[in-house]
């Protein structure tokens, strides 16, 4: 169930707000406030997923509210979504963005835009919440690990020290010792093992046979840094108890990760008698540590990559918008030059067109993210696909003066596929888009064979080419908004993340075979399927 906060000292405009909401999410819960005071203080108490805020407001507008929010340990985390009239919206947007605001949308609302955003904030605030409980959690319990192996140790030295004050408490210290959870060790004066405990043996699968008479490695030169171990033997010999982290092995020479303590037993005369190692393995505490940093930096890179993703999409939507507008304003002139009429209604129908693309991407990796993608398989002439194709693609490519071409060395022997042939079309749409966008001059061929129970397409170009360290990650979701190289091509980076979806729902696989300034060559497999 969505929880969404929405902020407008306009009754009219929450109530319109409500009704879209409850329209594209019915079982979410809306809660309103007339003033930027009161919103803060329902944010406090609901702990919505989204909040909806408006900027021109009385007594406190729009950013001051934004920043009150994310300046609240309670409230940071919630997305922030500003809707708002005003017309300079350049300036807006990035005191909205400075201040922490997730997304800004101009109104009157598009009502597609807003329930997409909606639910990529949803997911947003779903996976700072669940990346914060598993913080506390691992700290958690590495603080409480930490406290018990502590408290291990603090007893297991009570004990060692009374059984030298107490011949009767021996049997009861020597058990504890045994049979405790911690390892233990102890040599004698000159560092020479003479016991270790039950833990030991299981830890390390080294029995007092094999370890009696000889030196523990944390005693052997080289096996800690020589600034470590320095440091060991000066603190020991003062007296003073020594602690450290030491990557050991086992006898079938596994390795594993412990927690030492290092103390001294000292004879009525003020010489070592003993050394006594406490020893805990903490492979999983570092396990643990290491996945929390991993967890960080994951998270860390998803934000990089949300923020990125959505000044490109700011950026994508907004060139066709500007367009359609403009064009629009220009034919309402009361001079216009009806000779033009033609050449504006093709610009406006080029940018609109470019928008849908943009909409309907979005649209398709919001279904793949939430596993609502259908299958509607058919047998369908994979000959007749890549001609169709080829027809529709033929004014882009006239455009921009390259050649489209059939590859006819393999595409002439008729072949037949059961599959989804619309998915597949929407692939190789997606991979001869890319070429003609990439690529300046030349020829690219589109064509297909048969590999045993598998049909191989491919689309070739002669474009700019892809680095090889970004071969693999151009199929990543908005790796282009990365991509330096590519950056003034424009797009929103999601073309080459769908087709590989979809190649993976149909069961096949794609890849490139690239190299930079020669151009490109797609392949993707899909699984022939039975023909009746």
């Amino acid at each position: 169930m969505i929880r969404i906060v929405a902020i407008d000292d306009n009754n009219d405009n929450l109530i319109s707000l409500n009704a879209i909401i409850k329209d594209a999410f019915p079982d979410s819960i809306i809660y309103t406030a007339l003033d930027g005071q009161k919103g803060i203080k329902l944010s406090i108490e609901k702990d919505p997923d989204v909040i909806l805020l408006d900027i021109l407001m009385p007594e406190m507008d729009g950013f001051e509210v934004c920043r009150r929010l994310k300046q609240d340990d309670r409230l940071r985390d919630i997305p922030v979504i500003f809707l708002t009239a005003i017309k300079e919206r350049k300036e807006s947007r990035i005191e909205a963005l400075e201040i922490g605001a997730d997304a800004f949308l101009a109104k009157p609302i598009d009502f597609t835009e807003l329930t997409a955003q909606i639910r990529a904030m949803v997911k947003i605030k779903n996976a700072n919440r669940q990346k914060r409980d598993e913080k506390e959690r691992l700290n958690f319990l590495v603080a409480e690990r930490t406290r018990e192996l502590e408290q291990g140790r603090i007893e297991m030295m009570k004990l060692l020290t009374e059984c030298q004050l107490a011949q009767g408490q021996i049997k009861t210290l020597g058990k504890a010792i045994e049979q405790g959870p911690s390892s233990i060790v102890i040599t004698d004066e000159n560092r020479n093992i003479n016991f270790v405990n039950d833990k030991f043996v299981s830890s390390t699968q080294y029995t007092i046979d094999d370890v009696r008479g000889k030196k523990p490695r944390i005693f052997n030169l080289g096996h800690l840094p020589e600034k470590d171990y320095n440091n060991l033997l000066k603190t020991l010999k003062k007296g003073k108890t020594w602690r450290g982290e030491v990557l050991n092995r086992r006898k079938d020479q596994t390795k594993f990760w412990e927690e030492i303590t290092i103390s001294i037993l000292m004879n009525p005369d003020g010489s070592i008698s003993n050394y006594v190692l406490c020893m805990n393995d903490i492979s999983e505490k570092k396990q643990m540590l290491d996945d929390l940093i991993k967890a960080k930096e994951k998270a860390e890179e998803s934000d990089h990559l949300k923020s990125a993703f959505l000044a490109n999409m700011s950026h994508e939507i907004r060139t066709p918008l500007n367009c359609i507008i403009g064009f629009s304003d220009l034919m309402l002139e009361p001079d216009f030059d009806k000779s033009k009429v033609a050449d504006y209604a093709h610009m406006i129908n080029s940018s609109g067109v470019s928008m849908l693309t943009i909409i309907n991407d979005i649209l398709d990796i919001s279904k793949i993210e939430v596993g609502q993608v259908c299958l509607k398989k058919d047998v369908f002439s994979a000959n007749k696909l890549i001609e169709n194709i080829k027809e529709e693609q033929f004014n882009k490519v006239k455009e921009k003066g390259l050649n489209l071409e059939i590859d006819t060395f393999n595409s002439n022997v008729p072949i037949f596929i059961n599959s989804d042939e619309y998915k597949i079309k929407q692939i190789l749409t997606n991979l001869v888009c890319n070429s003609i966008k990439f690529s300046k001059k030349g020829c690219i061929k589109i064509g297909f064979s048969l590999k045993e129970n598998f049909v191989q397409f491919y689309v070739k170009d002669m474009g700019i080419g892809i680095p090889k360290e970004f071969c693999e990650k151009i199929f990543e979701r908005f790796i282009q908004v990365e991509s330096d190289y590519t950056r003034e091509y424009g797009g929103n980076g999601l073309g080459l993340a769908i087709s590989k979806s979809y190649v993976n729902l149909l069961g096949g696989k794609i890849w490139v075979e690239s190299e930079v300034g020669t151009g490109s060559v797609f392949y993707f497999t899909i699984p022939k399927g039975e023909i009746d």
